[in-house]
This record gives structure tokens, C-alpha cells and sequence, in this order.
């Protein structure tokens, strides 16, 4: 056998011994994989989570754990591991039973709002939010709202028909509970009919009515400042409707007449009901002529002053007004559109002093212009 020849044949059995043990290798693999697959399970031993929860639910939500609870441990297992998801806390209920504040009897159709409460001062001041949409309050008076654990709470509540606005504060409620909260809201006022004319009797058209809220401070206007109403029709008649009559004066102008107030007293005393109406009230008003003050201010040699400040005060039916004016260069300023018939304080301030230096009270007659000659003693 030539060398060549040997070598060929020990490579052949080399060949050979590798391909067996190859064969040998894959086999002993594949039978401890088969050996895994029939071992039994040890007894109690959960899914490998750690804590014995259940298998990520990947077609829901990629990673997260599966809603459903795991099964029931094996007797071998000492800890319950189920997953429980987290409950939000039971919030309180209130329910409201809305009563006319007159007869005590359902106020069906109110207007029923809860609120969380403003609180604090300062840096602690925390604004008042709307917890809920408002409700109409049913055929009882009746309406439920779901209220925030100890939130400072307020009821704000108001009549069919555009009553009175009603605000009742309530405690903080605990979560879980319900409270029941009895409010009285006042019926809307009854729509009022005016009628405006001259003190000759001619209805005046185009006088205005308008409400007013509070004492308003001297802008430059009188008497004071609020929003238009209304105004009066061909006929003289202005038509308020309940909404309107919420404020405690309604005040009755028209040019080159004086201004008259009605407060809630009067209105009580004077409107009467009219027939065929309904609820609607109707109260008569006369306005007289507009009176005015014509001032001039000079010093003690009779040189006219200038900038010198003239207040007039007086009160119409429990309403303080007032208005402030300024001379002019000649020493002059003109006051129109007075009531006659009251008390009307005047007074002048020299632009140097603190206190006034002329003043004095006029009652003044429909339609009449008074002439007021103030000398200061500079």
C-alpha cells in the first residue's frame, strides 16, 4: 500500500468516527428534552410571576396582568396571591327637598346647584367650583347630587319662574354617607306693570326704569349707575317681570323731570293686582318738573374761583344719592334734573380746605331754577 493510499484511508475513518459521534450528541439531546416533558409537576408551585399572580395577558395589554383572578392555590400553597384591582373610595350623596318658603309646598321645577364652598383668606383662598350640573328639582321638590368626600359643600337654589337666589352652606360629608337637606326658596316676585306720567297727567313715553342693587358711588352720573330695564311704551308702561323686581329700588327717569325711587316698601303699599291678569301688579308714578341749582362761588372780591367743588346730597324713598360738580373758570356750575319736594343738602368746598365752606338745605318746587351766591373767605 503506497502512502498516498493510507493517508486517503485514515481520513475516511476519521470521517466516519465523527459522523457517529455527531448522531450520539443529537440523540442524547433529544431524549432529556422528551425526559422534561413527562416529568410531573411538583405540587403547589404557582406560574413563575414571583408572587404566584397570574400570566400576562398579552392580547389585551401587551405586558399587563390579565383582570381575571388566577385559580384557587393547591393545598400546598400557605398564601392566597390573587390579584385584586383597586376600588375608588364610595362617594357621599346629598339630596335636596326644595320647599316654598310661603305655604311649605314642593317647589316643583327649582333650580337646584351644589357647590364646593370658597374658603380660606389670602393665600389660602380657594374660589367656589361647581361640583355638578344643575337640576330641576321633580314633581317633589327633590334632587339627588353626588358630592366629593370632605369638600365644604353650598346648596344654591332658586324657584321656578326665576325666584330669589337661596344659598345654604353644608358641612363636610364623610365618604359613603348621604345627607338630606331640607331648603325654602321664595316664589319670584309677581310681574309688575308701570305706569310713568307728567304731573298734568300725560303718559310720558320713553321714560326709563331701571333696578338698582345697591348705593352707587358719584361717578359724574345721577341718580347713581345701573343697567337699563326698560323704558316706557307709547301708552306710558313699563313691564317688569319678576327677574326684574329682585333688587330693593327700582328708579323712574325721563328728561326734564325729576327722579322718582320706589323701594320694596312702597312697592308694597302702592301696586295693586290687576284683573285678568294673572299675578301681574300695576303701581301708578308721577313725575313733577325737574328743579335745578345755578351756583356761582366767588372770594371777597367778588374775582370768580375756579375748581371749587360743589356736593349735593338727598335721599329718595330710603335711597342716599349724591352728585358732585366742579366750577368753571367763571366761578360757575349749573345742577339740573333735581326732585322737588325733599330736602337737598348743599355744600361748597374751597379747593384748599378739607371741610366745606358753604352749606345749606333747599326744598325746592317743581320746575324751579335757584340761583346759590357762595363768597369764600380767601
Amino acid at each position: 500500500m503506497s502512502r498516498l493510499q493510507t493517508y486517503v484511508l485514515a481520513a475516511g475513518v476519521l470521517l466516519i468516527l465523527l459522523g457517529l459521534l455527531i448522531q450520539d450528541r443529537t440523540a442524547v439531546e433529544v431524549g432529556a428534552a422528551a425526559g422534561r416533558g413527562n416529568r410531573p409537576a411538583k405540587e403547589g408551585v404557582g406560574p413563575p410571576l414571583g408572587r404566584g399572580g397570574p400570566a400576562p395577558d398579552r392580547a389585551k395589554g401587551g405586558g399587563r396582568l390579565s383582570s381575571f383572578p388566577s385559580a384557587a392555590p393547591s393545598s400546598g400553597s400557605s398564601r392566597d396571591t390573587t390579584a385584586r384591582p383597586a376600588v375608588d373610595p364610595v362617594q357621599p350623596t346629598v339630596e335636596v327637598l326644595a320647599r316654598h318658603a310661603g305655604d311649605g309646598s314642593p317647589a316643583a321645577g327649582a333650580t337646584i346647584g351644589l357647590w364646593r364652598r370658597a374658603t380660606g383668606e389670602g393665600v389660602t383662598y380657594r374660589p367656589a367650583r361647581r361640583i355638578a350640573d344643575d337640576q330641576v328639582a321633580d314633581l317633589e321638590g327633590r334632587a339627588t347630587f353626588v358630592a366629593r368626600p370632605d369638600w365644604p359643600l353650598e346648596i344654591v337654589a332658586r324657584a321656578a319662574g326665576n325666584g330669589p337666589m337661596l344659598r345654604v352652606p353644608v358641612e363636610a360629608l364623610a365618604a359613603g354617607s348621604h345627607r338630606e337637606v331640607q331648603v325654602r326658596v321664595e316664589r319670584p316676585p309677581a310681574p309688575l306693570r308701570i305706569v310713568v306720567q307728567s304731573d298734568d297727567g300725560i303718559p310720558l313715553v320713553g321714560a326709563s326704569v331701571r333696578t338698582l342693587a345697591e348705593v352707587q358711588p358719584p361717578r359724574g352720573a345721577f341718580p347713581g349707575r345701573s343697567s337699563l330695564v326698560r323704558r316706557t311704551d307709547g301708552n306710558g308702561f313699563a313691564d317688569l317681570d319678576g327677574a326684574d323686581r329682585e333688587r330693593p329700588w327700582i328708579v323712574v327717569e325721563a328728561a326734564g323731570f325729576g327722579p322718582l325711587v320706589l323701594s320694596e316698601e312702597t312697592l308694597a303699599l302702592r301696586a295693586r293686582s290687576l284683573r285678568g291678569a294673572g299675578s301681574r301688579q300695576q303701581v301708578e308714578v308721577t313725575l313733577s318738573s325737574a328743579a335745578g341749582l345755578d351756583v356761582e362761588v366767588t372770594d371777597r372780591d367778588s374775582a370768580p374761583v375756579q375748581d371749587v367743588q360743589v356736593r349735593i346730597e338727598f335721599d329718595l324713598d330710603g335711597l342716599p344719592l349724591e352728585s358732585v360738580a366742579s366750577t368753571g373758570r367763571r366761578g360757575r356750575v349749573r345742577i339740573g334734573d333735581l326732585p322737588a319736594g325733599v330736602g337737598i343738602t348743599f355744600a361748597a368746598r374751597d379747593p384748599g380746605s378739607s371741610e366745606p365752606s358753604f352749606q345749606e338745605v333747599y326744598v325746592l318746587e317743581p320746575g324751579e331754577r335757584r340761583a346759590i351766591a357762595v363768597q369764600l373767605d380767601r
